[in-house]
This record gives structure tokens, C-alpha cells and sequence, in this order.
């Protein structure tokens, strides 16, 4: 009777053991994305940006790195398992592929949601994958028309660029244009301008993004003063970068002293001459409302700012939309004050034509 439990006894842990050393023996594969044949691997590890491999060919073992959104599937080890950090990195990578392709195919609404989900997933910058999401976020907003939404990431966007840190997921034909100037590494179609936008919390998401470049925080403070139109900062413009200087400038409109908004204006209308559009917006932009701003009683130098709002109007879609929106409805504003009343609804007719759902109705506050 023991002999023949010992006998059953031995006959399991052997079956045990057979099955141990099959499992050791079965491949295990790294799936990857685009039609690309899967790899048969021996070790796998996680980053936070790629998974590193050891690669089984033809008897040889070899190392390669495979960027998160390139892995579709990894296989769990023998025992089942998947190491530490291979979860995470596959959720941000699918979100960067999925925001990525939506991209391409213009669906701006589902890209942006895929790239805000992996900016939760991957909190880091800089980085390959949160670069790739920052400027997926910017493209997105740029396609809706919602910029107001991408103000920190256009911003920071322009900050990678100065320090050569963007993300190459959008070179080649299905993305054909730059978000990027790149003497200036501004975003031309965001402006530091905003309709409803809190300044303190823009300044707080500003704060908790960590220096990119020389220039990080000079541009962060100049982009939040354009905003609220606070003026310019004690800042010499002795080794500033172009965009940062250009930045400087557009504050200078807002200065207390005349002197200072007269010479800062003279300097940006001077550097018109042969530039692109979204350049001349940006600039007859804020000194048109500058002008305004500062004018007082002086009917002539409202009328001049208003001149300025007129230009970025004519510039008709190569301005950027928030830009246009906001130079209607300040030279409507303007013109009416000084009792230019036929010109004024000149401008609100157009305002009404363009943008109906903006129109308020007798009862609105």
C-alpha cells in the first residue's frame, strides 16, 4: 500500500515537472504594431518610454529598445506574469498610437482625448511619449478651433522646440504642416490670448511643468502677462532667443510708460515687411487692443487701434480664429463708444454672419 502510494507520488511530480519544463520551453513573443512580424524574445524589461529586449535570431541573442507605441502585445513569462512597469508602458503607448492615427484620419476630437489620457498616464517631461502628446494635444485644439484649451501645451510646446525636444510621430506627408515657427519656436495658431481663461490656473499648471530649456521661465511669465495684458517684466533683452524677445515686445505694448509702448510699436510694425500671416496677426492683434487700451480720450489714437484690428479682419483665415473673433468684437465695441455707429455695425454684421452661435439674445446678461 505505501509502495503504491509512493509510486503515484512520484508519477505527479514528474507530470508537475513535465509541465514546468514545457512551460520554460514555450516562446514568448513581443507582438508590434504596423504589420510588423512579432519577435520571439528570451527577456523582456520596462521604461517609462520603451520596453528593452533580448531578441532570439537564428541562435543569436540580441538587444533592441521598441518605443511604447510600436509594442501592441507582449507575452507574459512562463509563470504567467508580466514584469513590472509592461501595463503601464502598453496603456500610454496605445493612447499615443490610437491619438496619433485618429490624427491622420481628422478625427481632432477623439485624438485629443487619447493624448489628454496619456498625459495622466505619463506625468514626466521631457520625454519621446509626453512630447508626442503634448504637440498631439496642440494639433487636436488647432483642428477643433478650441484654443483656449491648449494654451499651457502650445506654451510648452514651444519650449521642447528651443531645447530640441519634439516628438517626430508627426514628420512625413499625413501631417503636412508644422504647428511650430521655427524662428521663433512659437505656435503661430495659439496666441497667448483667451475669451474665458483663468490666469492663476494657467499659471499653476505653467508652474508644475518642469524647466525645459534656458528660456523656460522667461517665456512662462511672459506668456501669462500677455494674457492678462500686465505689462512687461524687468527683463533685458540682451540674450534672449527671437521668440522670447518677440514675447518681450508684444508686453512692451502694455507698458505703463508711453515711451516704451510707442517704441515697442514702431519696432514690431517695422518687422512686418515680408511676414508671414500669422505673425502680422499676432502683432496688429495686440497693438491694436493696446492702442485702444492706452488711449483715453484721444478719439485718433483708438481710431488708429482699431485700423490695427481691421488688418488682422482682412487677413480673413489666415489669422488665427480666436484672433479674429476677438478683433470683431473689440473694433465692434470701439467704433461704437466713439459713435461711429454705421461703421460699427459694419463690423457686427459681419461678426453676426461669421459666428451666430456668439451672438447674445436681449435677455443675456
Amino acid at each position: 500500500m505505501i509502495v503504491g502510494r509512493r509510486r503515484r507520488l512520484g508519477v505527479a511530480l514528474c507530470a508537475v515537472s513535465l509541465v514546468g519544463a514545457v512551460a520554460e520551453a514555450a516562446d514568448r513573443y513581443v507582438h508590434r504594431r504596423s504589420g510588423l512580424p512579432p519577435w520571439q524574445v528570451e527577456r523582456v524589461a520596462a521604461t517609462a518610454d520603451e520596453l528593452i529586449v533580448s531578441i532570439l535570431d537564428r541562435g543569436l541573442v540580441r538587444e533592441a529598445r521598441i518605443p511604447w507605441d510600436e509594442v501592441a502585445a507582449v507575452d507574459p513569462d512562463p509563470q504567467g506574469r508580466l514584469e513590472v512597469g509592461i501595463e503601464s508602458g502598453l496603456a500610454l503607448g496605445d493612447r499615443i498610437w490610437r491619438g496619433v492615427r485618429r490624427l491622420q484620419r481628422g478625427d481632432a476630437r477623439l485624438a485629443r482625448l487619447a493624448f489628454e489620457q496619456a498625459l495622466e498616464f505619463d506625468p514626466r517631461m521631457p520625454g519621446p511619449l509626453s512630447s508626442a502628446a503634448i504637440e498631439g494635444a496642440v494639433r487636436s485644439g488647432i483642428g477643433l478651433g478650441e484654443i483656449d484649451s491648449v494654451l499651457v501645451e502650445a506654451e510648452v510646446l514651444g519650449e521642447l522646440a528651443l531645447a530640441g525636444g519634439r516628438s517626430d510621430r508627426f514628420d512625413g506627408p499625413a501631417f503636412d504642416r508644422s504647428t511650430i515657427d521655427e524662428s521663433t519656436s512659437l505656435v503661430p495658431e495659439v496666441p497667448p490670448v483667451g475669451e474665458e481663461v483663468d490666469p492663476i490656473e494657467l499659471r499653476r499648471r505653467l508652474r508644475a511643468m518642469p524647466i525645459l530649456c534656458e528660456a523656460s521661465e522667461a517665456r512662462r511669465d511672459l506668456w501669462i502677462r500677455l494674457i492678462e495684458r500686465a505689462g512687461p517684466p524687468d527683463l533685458p533683452d540682451r540674450g534672449l532667443d527671437r521668440g522670447t524677445r518677440f514675447l518681450l515686445d508684444l508686453a512692451r505694448l502694455d507698458a505703463a510708460d508711453d515711451r516704451t509702448r510707442a517704441a515697442a510699436r514702431a519696432r514690431l510694425l517695422d518687422d512686418l515687411d515680408g511676414s508671414p500671416a500669422l505673425r502680422v496677426a499676432w502683432v496688429r492683434w495686440f497693438a491694436g487692443s493696446a492702442q485702444i487700451a492706452h488711449a483715453g480720450d484721444d478719439t485718433d489714437a483708438a481710431l488708429l487701434g482699431t485700423l490695427d484690428l481691421v488688418n488682422v479682419l482682412a487677413l480673413e483665415d489666415a489669422a488665427p480664429p480666436i484672433l479674429r473673433v476677438a478683433s470683431l468684437r473689440l473694433a465692434a465695441d470701439t467704433l461704437t463708444r466713439l459713435g461711429r455707429t454705421e461703421d460699427a455695425a459694419i463690423i457686427e454684421s459681419i461678426f453676426a454672419f461669421e459666428h451666430p452661435d456668439r451672438i447674445g439674445t436681449e435677455s443675456s446678461p
